[in-house]
């Protein structure tokens, strides 16, 4: 079972909550520590299913990479990665980027 969401315990919840100088009991921590169940499954069960069903790739690339400020000077990247891509066609030899707007 993939990891990346782990619940913190009563006394993280404590220690959080005095640091934004909130007062909280241990049961109002144990409270919102089991109100977080719910989400972190949801965030494991879609970890699960990106790791479950990546499809193959059909041509090889880079794991890809944050382009650096010097690179990236007008802010228009926020990932890269390099796709060899077909052997043949019209768009041969020539860069592609692909823009994605989510509205």
């Amino acid at each position: 079972m993939p990891s990346g969401v782990k619940l913190p315990s009563v006394h993280q919840v404590l220690e959080l909550a005095a640091h934004f100088g909130m007062e909280m009991t241990a049961e109002e921590a144990e409270t919102y520590r089991a109100l977080m169940q719910g989400p972190a499954n949801a965030y494991r069960r879609v970890e699960e299913f990106s790791q479950s069903r990546m499809p193959e790739h059909r041509y090889p690339r880079t794991a890809g990479y944050r382009p650096a400020a010097a690179e990236n000077p007008y802010n228009g990247w926020y990932f890269k990665t390099d796709i060899a891509g077909a052997d043949k066609g019209l768009l041969k030899g020539y860069p592609v980027a692909v823009k994605d707007a989510i509205c």
